[in-house]
């Protein structure tokens, strides 16, 4: 069991953490402090103990209490506060040498690596599904490929089918949210 934590920190400079948070990410890749993990489309993410797509001020963080069963409990968390000055960013986290570079570099082919194997098998997985998924749908078996092959680079074709949460959305195409954009606003 591990007790995780949120660490909220006053800065001087808040347009200097998306900097701060991206180079301390690479600074723990180049110690070794930092993993890939497969997506469901059989990318490669990378992860660390940071999240370093946090650096935007307003974001929520939600900490609900999880529904467990005996004799699992949870431990009551309490926010605790330390007074100090703003953190100088720069000063505490410069940027990398050439050498970290080379080594968070050097670190991240190794993961991959290490990872190629499953997550080619994942993505074959995945890009099969979306191209049946897309035949059903009438879409020919070389659209399909395309355009699931677009889906699983991060570019979604017109022709892809979202899935709203939202009931009365259901299943539409990136297609029709595009005709209609206001539509979808919050």
């Amino acid at each position: 069991m591990t007790d995780g934590f949120h660490l909220t920190v006053v800065v001087a400079d808040g347009g200097d953490t998306k900097r701060t948070l991206y180079t301390l990410q690479e600074r723990l890749w180049a110690v070794g402090l930092g993993w890939h993990k497969i997506s469901k489309c059989g990318s490669l993410l990378e992860r660390s103990i940071i999240d370093k797509m946090v650096y935007d001020g307003p974001r929520l963080i939600f900490e609900g209490p999880p529904e467990l069963v005996p004799p699992l409990k949870q431990h009551p968390r309490k926010a605790r506060v330390w007074d100090g000055p703003a953190l100088d960013t720069s000063a505490a986290i410069p940027d990398l040498t050439p050498i970290e570079q080379a080594n968070a570099e050097r670190n991240k082919a190794a993961s991959a690596e290490k990872l190629k194997d499953q997550a080619a098998a994942i993505r074959e997985a995945w890009l099969k599904a979306r191209v049946e998924a897309m035949k059903a749908a009438g879409k020919s078996e070389s659209d399909a490929k395309s355009a699931a092959e677009q889906w699983a680079n991060g570019v979604l074709t017109p022709s892809v089918t979202l899935v709203f949460d939202d009931e009365d959305i259901g299943r539409i195409t990136v297609a029709d949210v595009l005709d209609d954009p206001a539509r979808y606003v919050g």
